[in-house]
């Protein structure tokens, strides 16, 4: 991406070298490498190299599955297909992590310069630096990492491909939007949404090389998730696009012991799943396990709707704020319970900045609307039918609050320094 002529190239780069070191050192002192936890990612890993294909143990032994997007456990799968299974193989992938979480300092400046100028671009980067979940995240096996790194990236993109409407532009743009939705199928839906609306403007304006543009990135898109596609298709004789693991998700934010969280209260217990999954493990497939999960859902919704409505509207009030402690894990590194008041801190931080920002009118802009409110709404929806509680989930999304946090800052700096302007004047 060309960046703007007042992109602090200098600050940007020194800033990227800093989290480098700074999330190194965070990998290093944790140590996770050593006896990391890979959840599905890592079972479904294990079948790869075993030659079981892309399975794990959900509806039967060595089922297919469609859990998981592929992204992250391929990635596993090269490592240690490679390298072996071991902790030095797991210390390079953190260190890849690491790379990829840094170099989000380059999104994130270019677009605070686009949006608000040299001053915020350059704390921006400083921020995105020292954000406390970006280097934890780098400790982690598991794909949050690679979310959070890819997601900067693709905003831009698509501002840059409407802006330069030039080939090479639209098909990188619309290529690392398919990959990363291979990592979170989320991805898919933002972005779907705002190259619509991208694309329905630059019609609207008759501006048609911008509309040619983004409907080249959005075919792209589509082309970096089919062979996925055809894949689940073959699989299950339906259309998955990515993954089909919706239904749990719904099933744990909606049944009669739901929290709102994946967990009981205490975080001891992991919420489970309803006993027709053990019941018929082996018998169906997943798609079918998935299926009557979904049904048993819809008839828990179904028999009280005011209160499926109140549990919603609660966990959209959390996502955006905090998630009690009481429900969140404590078991295994307990790190949501463990960093409680840094990840709260620093969010309500991110908020404040944005409300000074609202008030002093420095969010009008139509890049900024459309960013801010295509990822609030479709993030408050999917989290508010399912559950909250992993710090991960609006994660993803914090870097978009960064810009604007950086903005206010400087916007209280000049009001601060007119006052002592005006007094010793």
């Amino acid at each position: 991406m060309q960046p703007p002529s007042s992109y602090p190239v200098r600050a940007v780069w020194i800033a990227f070298f800093v989290a480098l070191v700074f999330h190194i050192a965070v990998v290093l002192a944790i140590r996770h490498y050593e006896h990391p936890v890979v959840w599905e990612n890592g079972a479904i890993a294990e079948s790869l190299l075993a030659g079981r294909g892309y399975s794990m143990n959900f509806a039967g032994p060595n089922a297919p599955t469609a859990w998981q997007a592929p992204g992250y456990p391929f990635e596993l799968y090269f490592f240690e297909g490679a390298l072996g299974t071991r902790p030095l193989t797991f210390l390079l992938i953190s260190l890849l992590q690491c790379v990829l979480s840094g170099a989000m300092v380059f999104p994130v400046a270019w677009l605070a310069c686009r949006w608000f100028g040299t001053r915020a671009a350059g704390l921006s980067a400083w921020v995105v630096a020292f954000m406390p979940l970006y280097a934890w995240y780098c400790t982690r096996i598991h794909q949050p990492c690679d979310v959070m790194a890819i997601y900067p990236w693709v905003l831009a993109g698509w501002f840059h491909t409407v802006e330069t409407r030039k080939l090479p532009a639209a098909i990188a743009t619309g290529l690392i939007t398919g990959l990363g939705a291979l990592f979170s199928p989320t991805m898919l839906a933002v972005f779907g949404v705002i190259s619509g609306v991208l694309l329905l403007r630059a019609l609207l304006g008759a501006n048609w090389p911008a509309a040619r543009s983004v409907f080249i990135a959005g075919i792209c898109t589509l082309l970096a998730i089919t062979p996925w596609t055809v894949r689940n298709y073959q699989t299950f004789g339906r259309l998955v696009p990515i993954k089909d693991s919706f239904p749990k998700e719904l099933w744990y934010g909606n049944n009669p012991d739901s929290t709102g969280t994946p967990f009981y209260a205490g975080g001891r217990e992991a919420i489970d799943l309803p006993p027709i999954v053990k019941e018929n493990y082996g018998k169906w497939t997943e798609s079918q396990l998935m299926d009557a999960v979904k049904e048993k859902t819809f008839a828990y919704i179904a028999a009280d709707k005011p209160a499926f409505i109140k549990r919603t509207l609660k966990k959209i009030l959390w996502l955006w704020t905090a998630v009690p402690r009481s429900l969140l894990r404590t078991t295994g590194d307990a790190e949501a319970v463990k960093y409680y008041w840094v990840h709260t801190g620093y969010w309500c931080l991110f908020l404040l900045g944005f409300f000074i920002a609202l008030f002093k009118g420095l969010l009008r802009r139509f890049e900024i609307i459309l960013s801010f409110a295509t990822m609030i709404t479709i993030y408050s929806i999917v989290y508010g039918l399912t559950i909250v509680g992993n710090a991960r989930f609006r994660a993803e999304i914090e870097f978009l609050f960064i810009p604007v946090f950086a903005a206010a800052c400087g916007a209280v700096l000049d009001q601060l320094t007119r006052r002592d302007t005006n007094r010793q004047n």
